[in-house]
């Protein structure tokens, strides 16, 4: 039998066969629809796409055939090993390829673009079918590591990193790390984690991961998990990473190893910190120059050194200050284009808390283009509040986009909007500049000179609100 009637005579693949063929069929009847008209997709193209999968596959089936796997090993285990041994990893691996005849399939890049599409199970099953596998997919598994109590036992993730350890090569290519310490479940589960995992093998290996760009730390807001998390975060302040660019730090509260992480990383750009809005952190320090997107509380924007800041969501302690926007501002360039959200967290903000942010922004930032109040509501805004924020968005002289949307509250499905329509076309009569509105879930743009309802996340991607999604 031919391998490929193995391949297909396999019951497990029989599914991605009937999905191959049902993809080209609707490829071929898929059109892109565009503002200029419709374009129909390339006959070729849908050739060329069909035929990428179906490599895609039948390279995920090597992995799974015993047969096919017994039969790289034999190859493998006929070269000799003293010169395995004194071959360089560069021969080794055009060796291995000339044994297994891969000569004939794809390079190593283009397989390497394969690999990068697969499931993290499949990379993992590649990687044991010979060196040359072992040498493509191991970049590609440690690309991104995450470690949580809800995928691998503490002492297997403790041993990932000892690993990590013992070949640090592996931790150059490490790009992303995310670290989950949630414990309030119903089960517990967290609870354990964080107490039998070493802390010592996971900082360690974290020291050794110079070329890390992501780093997400999310730690529970359960009181009783604060002692074990504590250390975990107390030990942030010797850790240094001189191309990480984007970091995501939750905290139950705040701790002034933070502030000590934020100052030896002066390469972060993208900053989420979304504590509780009470939380105070030490002023006066010059940190991340190099800031272009903020996300946390307002007591931290003094201690920032940045004066090109081009998105940010303050979460203030109550309500908004003067005090509050000034230091926004001064991290602002009013030359380039700034996306600010506000968002009041407080359980059930009053309707006299949003028309004060507006008035504050409005006096001290009135060239603002985009512009979000999120806050938290048990109920809708009456239209007497609506008719108040229609004076207010009248002080703007360069306001786009606006919108004004609920944390906790959302409307009935059947509700049509009426009023926030009405709503929205007072605003736009008050404001010529405006061309996107949203209040809750109706949103609208203006296409020409007529308003269109659109939905939430175009509006959100066109008004540049979308920065902030996770």
């Amino acid at each position: 039998m031919s391998l490929q009637e193995h391949f297909w005579d396999e019951r497990v693949y029989r599914g991605h066969r009937d999905c191959i063929c049902g993809w080209a069929i609707l490829l071929q009847h898929t059109a892109v629809q565009r503002e200029d008209g419709v374009i129909s997709v390339d006959q070729a193209e849908i050739e060329m796409s069909v035929a990428f999968h179906v490599f895609q596959v039948f390279l995920m089936a090597l992995a799974s055939l015993s047969r096919v796997g017994r039969q790289l090993v034999e190859s493998k285990r006929q070269a000799s090993d003293q010169s395995i041994k004194s071959s360089s990893s560069a021969h080794l691996m055009s060796h291995t390829r000339s044994q297994l005849g891969i000569t004939l399939w794809l390079p190593n890049e283009v397989l390497t673009e394969i690999i990068q599409h697969a499931q993290k199970s499949d990379q993992a099953a590649l990687c044991r079918i010979s060196k040359l596998f072992h040498a493509l997919v191991l970049p590609v598994l440690n690309r991104v590591i995450v470690l949580s109590p809800y995928r691998r036992s503490a002492s297997y993730q403790s041993n990932f990193c000892q690993s990590l350890i013992e070949h640090p090569d592996r931790t150059d290519v490490v790009r992303s790390l995310t670290i989950r310490f949630r414990v309030n479940d119903w089960f517990g589960h967290g609870q354990d984690w964080v107490a039998q995992i070493d802390q010592d093998l996971l900082f360690e290996s974290m020291k050794l991961m110079k070329n890390l760009e992501y780093l997400s730390l999310g730690s529970p807001r359960d009181s009783s998990a604060e002692p074990e998390v504590a250390s975990v975060f107390a030990r942030l302040a010797c850790l240094s990473f001189p191309k990480l660019s984007h970091c995501s730090i939750i905290m139950p509260h705040e701790m002034p190893a933070i502030t000590q992480f934020l100052a030896g990383n002066p390469s972060i750009t993208r900053l989420n910190l979304p504590v509780e809005p009470w939380h105070a952190f030490e002023p006066g320090r010059n940190l991340l120059p190099n800031l272009r997107q903020y996300v946390g509380p307002t007591s931290l924007l003094r201690s920032l050194a940045t004066r090109g800041l081009r998105a940010a969501r303050v979460v203030p302690e109550r309500e908004l200050t003067a005090g509050n926007v000034q230091a926004v501002e001064a991290l602002t360039n009013p030359d380039l284009p700034f996306v600010l959200s506000v968002e009041l967290a407080r359980a059930w903000v009053s309707e006299d808390a949003i028309q004060t942010s507006l008035l504050l922004v409005s006096a001290e930032m009135p060239y603002i283009q985009r512009l979000q109040v999120r806050a938290s509501r048990k109920s809708r805004f009456a239209t007497a509040t609506f008719n108040r924020i229609t004076t207010h968005l009248s002080h703007f002289t360069q306001i786009a986009y606006f919108s004004l949307t609920y944390i906790n509250y959302r409307a009935g499905f059947f509700d049509a909007g009426e009023r926030e329509e009405a709503a929205m076309r007072t605003w736009a009569a008050a404001c010529p500049t405006l061309q996107g509105c949203c209040i809750e879930r109706f949103a609208w743009r203006k296409v020409g000179e007529q308003w269109e309802r659109c939905t939430t996340q175009a509006f959100d991607i066109q008004a540049g609100f979308s920065v902030f999604d996770p």
